[in-house]
Order: C-alpha cells, then structure tokens, then sequence
C-alpha cells in the first residue's frame, strides 16, 4: 500500500552497481555502493517527517534483487516507484527533490525549478571543488564523507517546507550562474 502524499519527496537514486561486467573501473565494489545507499535509507531517509519516495536507478545489472529497494519498502515513510519509468514524468509529483553523483540525472531535476538537495557522494563521480562551492552556493549540498553528513542532512530534510523554499530563493540568482556555467 502506498504512504504516498501530495507533500513527498523524492530520492532519485543514481546507484549503479557493476555487476558481473562493469564498464571501466568501478570506484568501489558493489557491497560498498550497496551498503553507502542502505545507510542513506536507514538512518536518514527513515527518520525524516515527510514522506521520502525512493526512486532507482532505471538499470539491472544484477540477478538478484536489490537490497537497498527492500530496505526502502521497509520504512514506514517510504515507497518505491517509477522503477522503470522516466525520471521527466515524475517532475511535477514532487516539491523537493535529493540525489547524488554528477551525473545527467541532476540536469533534469535542476530543470524542474524545484528545490534540489544534492549530495556529493562518498567517492563516485565526485564535484571539482569549484564545482561544490558554486553548488552550494545554488543548491542544497551536503558532502557525504563528512562525519556528520547523515546528521546535518536529517535536520536539514526535517526543517519545515517554507523555510527550504524560502532558502531555496534567495538562491535564485547564484542558481542562475551556476546553470549558466554548468548545465547545457
């Protein structure tokens, strides 16, 4: 049963494993990607107020199936969804949304307007650091290597929505530069 409401948000995963084959050289094995992602879902996601929908990665690499998909389903404030469809038909559900990685799926959701919590994952695909100080300076960005990344993520996800929105347009112009500099 779905604990969806009008106010969700959403978690666009950019989890990738290798699989048996992977294409060029992983940064960490699968258990690692696998186990950074659990923890996400387990000891943030989990204890935000709000409902946090997790959307994967539109890609099977493996078999078996996902451990991070049946950690979401087990939370009280999450659900699944849109396994396999595209990210653009989901833009309008949505008022906040959080992903990780520099990868194309940030330009859909820069796209949308709305605000964007981006977080630098531990090791893969990682910001420049001029990169990271023009995001977080534009977006919300919390760097997942620093000890209390899981911490300051939770407060700030927890925080009520107006003052996010509020934050998220005074924003608005370095956002502008940042689009301008970064994005196509």
């Amino acid at each position: 049963s779905s604990k969806k409401t009008g106010d969700a948000f959403l978690f666009v995963s950019t989890n990738l494993f290798s699989g048996y084959r992977p294409n060029g050289v992983p940064p960490m094995n699968d258990r690692e990607l696998c186990s950074l992602e659990k923890e996400l879902v387990e000891n943030v996601f989990s204890q935000v107020n709000n409902i946090v929908d997790y959307k994967p990665y539109p890609a099977i690499r493996q078999l078996d199936a996902d451990p991070v998909i049946s950690t979401a389903i087990d939370q009280a404030n999450m659900n699944v969804i849109g396994t396999h469809e595209d990210l653009r038909y989901l833009l309008e559900t949505y008022r906040l949304f959080i992903t990780s990685r520099a990868t194309s799926t940030v330009s859909w959701l820069v796209a949308s307007e709305k605000p964007l919590v981006f977080i630098d994952h531990y090791c893969h695909a990682r910001l420049s650091e001029p990169a990271a100080q023009a995001f977080s300076d534009a977006f919300f960005m919390f760097d997942q290597s620093e000890n209390d990344f899981a911490f300051r993520l939770r407060d700030f996800l927890n925080r009520p929505f107006p003052e996010i929105e509020q934050e998220w347009k005074a924003k608005s112009s370095a956002r502008g530069e940042v689009i301008e500099l970064f994005f196509s």
